[in-house]
Parts: C-alpha cells; sequence; structure tokens
C-alpha cells in the first residue's frame, strides 16, 4: 500500500465508519423518503475500497455548489489533491496542491447541514465567525493536528507515499466527539465556576458559569441533536454526605428525573421523526468563546447537616441517551466524561 500511514489512522476515523455506524443507520431506516438527503454525505463514494466516505471524497473534490449538504464537485479523473505539489507518485496517480482540499470550506460542504424538517447541523457557520477563523486557524489544523485540538503542535515527518521525500504529515484520524481520542480533543474545551451566594430561608442561591474555550466552534456542536453535554450539580454536607441536586445518572446511564431539571447544552430528542419532519429545535449551545451562567438552588442542610461545598461538573456524552432510547437502541458503550469541573465552599451560617 501506497499511504500505509494515512490508511492506517483513516481506519480508526468516523469517516471510515460513515455508513455503517448504528446510530446512522436507526436514523436513516426512519428518514423514509429522506434517505437520498442522508446519502449525500454518509455515501459519497461506493467505489471498491472506499467505505462511503473515503480517500477520494476529499482528494478529488475541486469545489463545492455550496457549502452545506454535501454538494462537492469531484474531477475523479484528474490528480489526486492535497496539500503537496510534486508528483513522487506518479505510478498510481498524478498530484495537484489544492487550496480548496486545504480549506475550511470543504470540511464544512458535508458538516453544514439544513434541513429537512429540523435536521440542521452548523459548525462551518460557527467557524466562519469564530476567533479560529480570525486567527486563520482551519479544521485540519485542529482535527488532523498530532495532538488533536492543538493546531500550533509540531507534524511529525515522514514519507507521505512509498517512497516519498520527507515531509510534515497530517493525522487522517480525524479525531472529532466520537473517536476513541475524544478526550484528547476536548481536554481543555471548556471552564466551570461555582459561585455560592445568599442564604434564602432553607436554600442557597447558587450561580454556575460554563465557558466555551473552543475557538472554532460552539459547545456542544456538529449533531447537537445527537450530543449531551450537561452541568451536574452535586452538595456535600458537614458529614462528608454528597447529594444529587441536579444532573445525576442512574447507573444504567439513563437521566436521574427525580431531582429538579438539569441544564441540556444540546437539543434533546425524544421523538427521531421531528428530524425530519418538525420545526427547529431550541438551541442552548455555547458560542465558541462564549459563555453562559444558570442559576440554582441548593439546600442549605441535609438532615440536619449542613451544606459546606457545592460543585458542579459540565459532562459529555457523545450520543444522547434520550435519542437512543426513542431509536430502540441499547446504551452507548462509550461512558460520558467530564469537560470541566468545579467546587466552591459555603460560608457557615452567620
Amino acid at each position: 500500500m501506497c499511504h500505509r500511514a494515512q490508511a492506517d489512522a483513516f481506519a480508526s476515523s468516523r469517516h471510515a465508519r460513515a455508513t455503517t455506524n448504528e446510530l446512522f443507520q436507526a436514523l436513516r431506516a426512519r428518514s423514509g423518503a429522506q434517505r437520498g438527503f442522508c446519502d449525500g454525505c454518509h455515501a459519497q463514494h461506493t467505489a471498491e475500497g472506499e467505505r462511503g466516505v473515503g480517500c477520494v471524497t476529499c482528494h478529488t473534490a475541486i469545489g463545492n455548489r455550496g457549502t452545506s449538504n454535501a454538494r462537492l464537485v469531484h474531477d475523479e479523473n484528474g490528480p489526486q489533491r492535497g496539500p503537496f505539489a510534486d508528483a513522487v507518485t506518479t505510478q498510481a496517480h498524478g498530484s495537484a496542491r489544492s487550496e480548496f482540499v486545504l480549506g475550511s470550506t470543504l470540511c464544512g460542504t458535508c458538516h453544514e447541514v439544513e434541513g429537512p424538517g429540523a435536521f440542521t447541523e452548523t459548525p462551518h457557520t460557527e467557524w466562519s465567525s469564530s476567533p479560529a477563523a480570525r486567527q486563520n486557524i482551519s479544521c485540519a489544523d485542529c482535527h488532523m493536528s498530532p495532538r488533536p485540538g492543538d493546531p500550533r503542535a509540531t507534524r511529525a515527518r515522514g514519507a507521505a507515499a512509498l517512497d516519498g521525500p520527507a515531509r510534515p504529515l497530517a493525522d487522517h484520524s480525524f479525531v472529532g466527539v466520537d473517536h476513541p481520542r475524544a478526550a484528547e480533543l476536548l481536554a481543555d474545551t471548556a471552564a466551570v465556576e461555582v459561585r455560592v451566594g445568599a442564604r434564602t430561608g432553607q436554600a442557597l442561591a447558587v450561580e454556575v458559569t460554563v465557558r466555551n474555550r473552543n475557538l472554532g466552534h460552539a459547545l456542544p456542536s456538529g449533531a447537537r441533536f445527537a450530543r449531551e453535554a450537561w452541568v451536574e450539580i452535586v452538595a456535600r454536607d458537614a458529614l462528608g454526605r454528597e447529594h444529587s441536586v441536579s444532573g445525576a445518572l442512574y447507573d444504567r446511564g439513563a437521566p436521574v428525573t427525580e431531582t429538579p431539571a438539569r441544564v441540556d447544552l444540546g437539543e434533546v430528542v425524544t421523538d427521531p421523526r421531528a428530524l425530519f419532519e418538525g420545526p427547529a429545535l431550541p438551541h442552548h449551545a455555547i458560542p465558541a468563546g462564549g459563555e453562559r451562567a444558570f442559576a440554582y438552588s441548593v439546600p442549605a442542610a441535609w438532615e440536619g447537616s449542613a451544606t459546606v461545598a457545592v460543585r458542579a461538573r459540565l459532562r459529555f456524552r457523545r450520543n444522547a441517551w434520550a435519542l437512543r432510547a426513542a431509536l430502540g437502541l441499547a446504551a452507548d458503550t462509550a461512558p460520558p466524561f467530564d469537560l470541566a469541573t468545579a467546587t466552591a465552599t459555603v460560608a457557615p451560617s452567620p
């Protein structure tokens, strides 16, 4: 194989599973007449060796008819296009440098979705008006970096093709929130601050501020209807016991409903038909570089023992529980993880 390193990395990507991952298949099965809309992005190519979204999807692209809904234009008879101008693999194919392939517009052509119904994704729009765009940081700078999310990480040098010269190499794993390395990508994407205010009767006023430190996308981004990002609040009393205030999960992963309603940053979907037939869903995501504050009322005491600390966690799960349940899918095998956490102590009562 001429491009072994790229092929091995690509095999771990979600692009390689564009047509086979179970969430896509379950949604597509319920899309009815909209299946062509689904396949536009997820099944760009069906040639032997290509898995829906494959090498030629990007490397034969020469432009688009609009930056959304898979409106890519390909030249499959021309050279393979990428970052290098010199053709060192002429026996297999020609090579040409392409600013389009290097730019974020290529990515946005599939990662920007406009309908039908409430089915929308806006990563390219978010990026276009973001601090990252103003700093000339592209999609590939973060998602093809050897250190996911770090556009300035030094790329390893090696042969891009068999017997080729040493060059700086991009990581074709395309690390995103569905990738096994998602925690690396999201490690520094958010911050949480907790402030405990005045006591009102038997309750404490608590404010939680969530900051989106990601400079390129909203939090969450992409298929927000398929993600979960939420705030969990836990109080600790003077006896060391912890009490759930909001956002806890049962052992099997379902959201606890007995506590006050939690704050969700995603778009909660309980009926998949709404994605293809319904109106736009409420948008709660935090813009790139932005922040949002949420107010809670926390009991000042638990069975006579005073609250001495309040902890907030911003949690993330790649597949929303409600959506998987509505589609009849088993619980996601990937557990949720914390994007940020903070604790505030409670001043003793006067």
